[in-house]
């Protein structure tokens, strides 16, 4: 994942995004390892909390059948603390073996625990 450098205003470029399809400066533009899409930081940002929503936490290029992987470090200059957050957290938990978690059965809870 590469994120360009702002560059001097005068040889501002621009790409569109592959999402929302808006021209944005080159240095808004964020690359996923292992394809050549093209997204700007909203649409990542926007994209990576919605996949983290649905309790996925290994996240692939929005295009289907690309092979690209978001990876969080990559990922978190540009999302918010709490999306990286939630992200480590979820990956934690897709390590642990389906027999050995359950959860906290209070409402307003919902902690991991492990059996």
């Amino acid at each position: 994942v590469e994120i360009a450098p702002d560059p001097d205003p005068a040889v501002r470029r621009m790409f569109n995004c592959d999402i929302c399809a808006d021209s944005k400066p080159l240095y808004e533009s964020f690359k996923i390892k292992g394809c050549s899409h093209s997204y700007c930081f909203d649409c990542i940002k926007n994209y990576v909390a919605s996949k983290l929503q649905d309790g996925v936490s290994q996240i692939n290029c929005p295009v289907p059948r690309c092979h690209g992987l978001l990876e969080p470090e990559y990922c978190r200059e540009i999302l918010p603390f709490e999306v990286f957050d939630r992200w480590g957290k979820l990956l934690c938990e897709s390590v642990i073996l389906a027999s050995q978690k359950f959860y906290c059965p209070f409402k307003d809870c919902s902690a991991l625990l492990l059996d």
